[in-house]
Parts: structure tokens; sequence; C-alpha cells
């Protein structure tokens, strides 16, 4: 593999952090959304741990309460992205797997279409990423199929999508849109392109991102960036920063946590079973899998 797995999955959890903490100037606003982003985050990954595997009302109880007790200004495309974003790491290696439990996932945002559509994009590529088989040639054109029949103009959005020039019009016209699905298909479009411009350099993709006026774009330029690049494409002290980040109201005090949290699902995935968690440590309590017991499916 080019990076090992958990970098990448580590780089995804960074980069919706860094983006987001980029785009937001206000230290009122910016710890708002630090504390729900990661009481979405991981009560996600704390279900898939818990069980050792998904069981999607167990998954929904824990993410729906969470999610409806934010604050009415965070966006409702960033929730769903983020709170599936452990399920695609649990079932990134089975494309029909991963859609199924995506859309049982998502049945919290059931009457946005737009959203959930959204997620599935974002996802897929994520995957992809994971796998590493992400192709710019093929990769529009196999999320389109992922998504499947739609009401929402999303694929055919994403299909228009042009890696030189951005729609000047779209952004001029973004203040104007209201609606929670033509929002919803306007970040993917921004956040697609950002990352599809400047694939190998993680720092441009999310500071273009970062300066762009509409919410959401910058989650999804760090999610799809940091998956592709890993760690090791994330500059040292960016991380170096959201590893000092406290978030007092939060069950986990620092980024640096929450990252051993995503270990700790790696290894329930990869059969190194989690058995103690406590609110302020990580007790881990190991044991080796049988083999060929990794998860494939």
């Amino acid at each position: 593999m080019r990076y090992p797995l958990t970098n990448r999955f580590r780089g995804a959890l960074l980069g919706v952090l860094i983006g987001e903490n980029l785009a937001l100037s206000d230290t009122t606003q910016k710890t708002g959304w630090n504390i729900w982003w990661y009481e979405i985050i991981v009560s996600s990954i704390q279900s898939l741990i818990e069980l050792g595997k998904f069981d999607v009302e167990h998954w929904s109880d824990r993410v729906a309460k969470k999610w409806h007790s934010c604050e009415p200004g965070n966006s409702i495309l960033n929730a769903a992205i983020i709170a599936t974003l452990p399920v695609t790491f649990f079932f990134h290696e089975n494309k029909l797997n991963l859609r199924d439990r995506l859309l049982e996932a998502l049945s919290i945002w059931e009457n946005y279409p737009g959203v959930k559509d959204a997620a599935l994009a974002v996802n897929y590529a994520v995957a992809q990423s994971f796998n590493e088989k992400l192709s710019w040639e093929t990769l529009v054109p196999q999320i389109v199929d992922f998504i499947g029949g739609t009401s929402t103009e999303l694929p055919q959005k994403l299909l228009q999508i042009d890696n030189s020039i951005v729609d000047i019009a779209l952004l001029q016209n973004l203040e104007a849109e209201s609606d929670e699905e033509l929002k919803s298909i306007t970040a993917v479009r921004l956040g697609f392109y950002y990352f599809i411009n400047s694939p190998e350099d993680f720092r441009l993709s999310i500071l273009r991102a970062s300066r762009n006026p509409y919410c959401g774009v910058e989650v999804i330029s760090g999610i799809l960036s940091g998956s592709y690049n890993g760690t090791l494409g994330i500059p040292v002290n960016w991380q170096i920063g959201q590893s000092n980040l406290n978030i007092p109201s939060s069950r986990l005090t620092s980024c640096f946590q929450m990252l051993e949290l995503a270990d700790a699902l790696i290894a329930v995935w990869s059969g190194v079973y989690e058995l103690g968690l406590h609110s302020s440590t990580l007790e881990k309590k190991l044991a080796i899998a049988a083999p060929s017991v990794i998860q494939c499916s």
C-alpha cells in the first residue's frame, strides 16, 4: 500500500477538523462546532467498537441523539458525512455491502435526499482512497453508479465538474440558495472540485476550500484529501495544532484522544478487539483474532 490504512483513516478525521477550523474565524463558532463534531464522530465510532459490528438501531440511536442536540445553525450535511465516515471505514472493502450499510445509516436524514446523495458520493470516494483504487478518469461515473436512482440533480451536477475552471456563476449565487438539497449539491460539487484540482496537495486543497463562503465545502475537501494523502500528506504543524486543541465539553478532551479512539476502531475491524472504554482514557485489552477473521464484507 502507498500509505497504511491507519494513516488514511486518521488523515480523513484530521482533514475534517483542520478544514473547518481554518474556515471559521470566530472563536465562539469554532468551539461550538468542534464540540458537536466530536460528539457525533465519537458516538459513531463507539457504537461500532462496543458491538464489534454495525447494528443500525444501536448506531442510529447513538448518533441521532447527538445530532438532535446540536445547535440549529450546524450543517445537516456535515453531520451526515462525519457520522457515516466510520461506517465507511468498517465496510470500505465491499462496494455493495458499503452502500447497503450507508443507506441504513442515512435513514436518519431520510427527509433530506440531497444530503443522503451527497454523503454517498463523499463516502464512496473515501472508500476508493482506503482501497487505493481511486482513479480520476472513472471516479465521477463510479460515484453516479454508487448513488443509484435518485430524484436529486447531484449525479448530473457531478458529471459537469470542470477541474480547470471554477463555475463563477455558481459561487456568486451561493448565498441565494436556501433549500437544503441545493446547498448539499453545491457543497459537494465545490468540495470535489478543490480536491480533484490539487489531489496531491492537502494544504492547497484545504486552504482554497476554507476560503469558500459556502458551508460544508471545507469538510468535504478535508475528508477527501485527508483520506487520499493520509497523515503523511498533512503538514506536521497543522497536525500538532489540532492535537493540542482542547474541547472541554466533550467526552474526549483532545484531538489526540479522538484519534486513539479511531485506532481502536481499526483494531476491531482488523480482528484485534477493544474491550474497555472510559470517559478520560482508553484502556485497551487486546485479543488477537483467529486467522481469516479480518472484516471483508
